[in-house]
């Protein structure tokens, strides 16, 4: 009753059902199944954790490579043209020029 008159709800015991009909352990087990079944389709396998770690590891490390690449690549090819100008505009001035 003190609860009550404070404006306080007990909170519901584990066992009772909510709005839906569904036990809290059910809503659990139906919440796991659904979880589960996504990573199944996605190609997770949840049923070891370790492996799964190594993988998430693993592409990591696959993506920060890929972006290392990326920008050694664009610099390699900014020297390679910068340098092919510089060249091409030195060639041009010692022809220009003899």
């Amino acid at each position: 009753m003190a609860n009550e008159i404070a404006g306080r709800r007990r909170a519901p015991e584990r066992s009772r059902s909510n709005d839906t009909g569904f036990t809290e352990a059910d809503l659990k087990r139906l919440v796991r199944e659904t979880v589960n079944e996504t990573l199944l389709v996605l190609g997770i396998e949840h049923a070891d954790p370790k492996e799964m770690q190594a993988d998430f590891i693993y592409l990591r490390s696959w993506r920060r490579t890929m972006e290392e690449s990326r920008t050694k690549v664009l610099w390699t090819t900014i020297t390679i043209i910068i340098t092919g100008t510089s060249a091409a505009i030195w060639a041009g001035l010692t022809g220009y020029f003899k």
